[in-house]
């Protein structure tokens, strides 16, 4: 569905998507030239797993509705670097705003979803582009309200957990999200 939704748009925009048999530390690209359609690369590589091949289809779209200009350029200055790093996290925050919007995460929860890894399969992204996700929420908020007294907190990134209950003592009422204490470069 998600990838529906993504194709969909992408005709719409008349982007034109290319399978490539690129190096296996690229996993797609997207070009912009005046005079040409826009175009994304997709290594060919990654199209069996749908969720990475989704993901990646949808940062390099967010490309077509964040960048200006060729952020496909090579760096040769750290001003060259900073600038093609804020389209890549732009992209990103792009891609999964659109891919995991909120309500779809809160019907998830409501739906007796328990960890990283249920979720992510729910939502049909990988945990790391989930873990993006929470982490551009997480700078506008430290929790995500499920319900009355259900909550997912995000003030311990990487680690997600789920809260319920603000009122009485129960001890038992936390469950861990997420056991995963990796550290994914925050």
């Amino acid at each position: 569905m998600k990838l529906e939704m993504l194709f969909d748009l992408i005709e719409k925009e008349n982007i034109i998507v290319e399978y490539v048999d690129f190096s296996p530390t690229i996993q797609g690209i997207y070009y912009k030239e005046d005079g040409c359609p826009p175009t994304i690369g997709i290594n060919e590589n990654i199209v069996s797993d749908k969720k990475l091949f989704t993901c990646v289809l949808a940062e390099e779209l967010g490309h077509h509705f964040t960048s200006i200009g060729d952020s496909s350029a090579e760096c040769y200055s750290f001003a060259d670097t900073i600038n093609l790093n804020k389209t890549e996290v732009a992209a990103l925050k792009w891609a999964t705003k659109y891919l995991i919007p909120m309500d779809e995460i809160v019907d998830a929860m409501k739906n007796g979803i328990k960890n990283m890894g249920e979720l992510s399969d729910f939502l049909g992204v990988t945990n790391e582009f989930l873990l993006e996700r929470f982490r551009f929420i997480a700078k506008k908020q430290t929790y995500i309200k499920i319900e009355d007294n259900l909550f997912i907190v995000l003030a311990h990134l990487p680690n997600v957990y789920l809260f319920r209950g603000f009122y009485g003592n129960e001890e038992d009422n936390n469950e861990s999200v997420a056991e995963d204490k990796t550290n994914y470069g925050v």
